[in-house]
């Protein structure tokens, strides 16, 4: 198993990477997992505050992602929706967890920020 923590800088915000591999998931839920990390960062960046933590865990069957920062959190216009230009983050984020059979949630834990995670399994797909 490799990994580790890996701090860095990102347009002026930290973040922290935890990485654990067991192994690599199909191509498909790679890239998925990927472009969800990269819009996810993206919007912690933009709309959060540092610390930024994403962590990984992979397995050939399995992914675990999260990217958790600690900012104001979500509110009521980070839903979804097709007909608000610029609010298409979070619906392209779930429509790739769709294609590959993955389960994505976002919230605001209690302690603030706002957590993105997705879960795949091959049993879920």
């Amino acid at each position: 198993m490799s990994g580790g923590i890996c701090p860095a800088r990102v347009a002026a915000a930290d973040v922290q990477a935890a990485v654990a591999s067991e192994g690599r998931v199909p191509p498909p839920v790679e890239l998925a997992a990927f472009r969800i990390a990269q819009e996810a960062i993206a919007n912690a960046v933009r709309h959060g505050s540092p610390p930024i933590f994403v962590r990984c865990r992979t397995a050939p069957d399995a992914l675990s992602l999260s990217i958790e920062d600690a900012g104001r959190g979500l509110t009521r216009m980070a839903e979804p929706d097709r007909t608000v230009p610029g609010r298409l983050g979070l619906l392209n984020m779930q429509q790739r967890a769709e294609q590959v059979g993955a389960r994505l949630e976002w919230r605001q834990p209690e302690s603030g920020g706002t957590l993105v995670a997705l879960e795949w399994h091959a049993t879920l797909s």
